[in-house]
């Protein structure tokens, strides 16, 4: 609030009222592949869980240039990542509640 250069907010999505999932699954060139899955669910009247994860592959887009012939041809900018996300929100009474949050995030 009264941000004098600006503010960006970023809201997390919240377990639903129903069960629901969504999946999307990219591909592109440089052999370029990522995917992301979630569900959510509510646990009861005052509880909801909801787990997603996302991976993501590519070769990259630069390739190496250079004389040895062990490196040329090589992609310089590979990535492959995985993340694995939960949150467990429920009422703790008639004035409080609870969210809990737990992420894991891998890089090769």
């Amino acid at each position: 609030r009264n941000a004098a250069a600006g503010a960006v907010v970023l809201s997390t999505r919240k377990p639903g009222d129903a069960l629901e999932g969504r999946t999307t699954v990219s591909f592109a060139e440089d052999d370029s592949y990522s995917g992301f899955t979630s569900v959510s669910t509510p646990l009861s009247d005052t509880a909801g869980l909801l787990l997603s994860a996302d991976w993501q592959r590519t070769d990259g887009q630069y390739r190496i240039t250079a004389p040895t012939p062990s490196s040329a041809g090589k992609y310089m900018d590979r990535y492959e990542g995985l993340n694995v996300n939960g949150r467990l929100m429920f009422e703790a009474g008639e004035s409080a509640s609870v969210d809990l949050k737990a992420k894991y995030g891998k890089v090769d």
